[in-house]
């Protein structure tokens, strides 16, 4: 399409494959960066997430339970995730 698919992450991993794509239109969140898993934390995060409204989500998650939803071991993931929500 004729349209820019524009993209909001805190997985530099991602980030990076996506800064080549010309279609792409790529929005980083800063914070601190988690070694295991690669992906922007903290506050710096969570404020930019609060600004948002996104069409789709794609969210990654360690763990899926009927009745506690997602889960993750790192609070501060955590955090950043149910934000994204």
């Amino acid at each position: 399409t004729d349209r820019d698919l524009v993209v909001v992450t805190n997985s530099v991993p991602i980030a990076a494959r996506l800064a080549t794509m010309p279609s792409v239109s790529l929005q980083v969140l800063g914070g601190r960066v988690r070694g295991v898993t690669q992906a922007a934390v903290g506050g710096q995060a969570l404020r930019v997430l609060d600004t948002l409204r996104v069409d789709i989500a794609f969210i990654g998650t360690n763990a899926l339970s009927v009745r506690h939803g997602l889960s993750t071991p790192d609070t501060e993931e955590a955090a950043v995730k149910r934000a994204m929500v």
